[in-house]
């Protein structure tokens, strides 16, 4: 589910409702005061989080550094201007913000959202491929020094198992492993 949080004032907070659902996120929460925002990031997963700045409570520049870095959070900030030293991942925009800027931003976020879920898909898929052929090698590694079966055999053994018993070959290797206690 995509969501976006938004913290500051409440008549920006339904401009941007208005805006980000349904259009770029299935569901927003709007949230008055950077306590509370810091306590929604604790304990909900985000997809964006927008700020206006000043909050009434909190420094608005530091919940966008931490949104970024500690829970690596989109963020765009509204600001009266650039914060020095801004270079840890930030979407800062000085207000007052053309809307035909908001937009563009959104979309781009957007984009760019897409692009880093699929990169973090394709990353999740290509660990799962090198922890099965480390687990695999293991098990023929064993094989091998077991049985004293070649590094071909080992490999056939496992595909025939894998085939005989209708397993993955990730759940035969287990087993020879469990088997062998290594």
């Amino acid at each position: 589910m995509e969501r976006a949080l938004i913290v500051g004032s409440e008549k920006v907070a339904r401009v941007l409702d208005r805006l980000l659902v349904p259009r770029y996120y299935e569901q927003s929460v709007s949230l008055a005061l950077g306590a509370k925002a810091r306590r929604a990031l604790s304990s909900h997963e985000w997809d964006l989080v927008v700020i206006n700045a000043p909050l009434a409570d909190d420094q608005a520049e530091g919940l966008a550094r931490d949104a970024v870095q500690e829970y690596g959070v989109t963020t765009i900030l509204f600001s009266s201007a650039v914060p020095e030293g801004y270079e840890d991942g930030v979407i800062t925009l000085v207000k007052p913000i053309e809307p035909a800027l908001l937009e563009h931003t959104l979309a781009v976020v957007g984009a760019m959202q897409k692009q880093l879920a699929a990169l973090r898909e394709e990353n999740r898929r290509a660990r799962t491929l090198l922890e099965e052929a480390r687990l695999i090698g293991r098990a023929k590694c064993v094989l091998v020094a077991s049985t004293q079966m070649t590094e071909t055999e080992a490999h056939r053994f496992i595909e025939k198992r894998a085939m005989d018993t209708r397993l993955p070959k990730r759940e035969v290797a287990k087993d020879i492993l469990q088997a062998y206690k290594a």
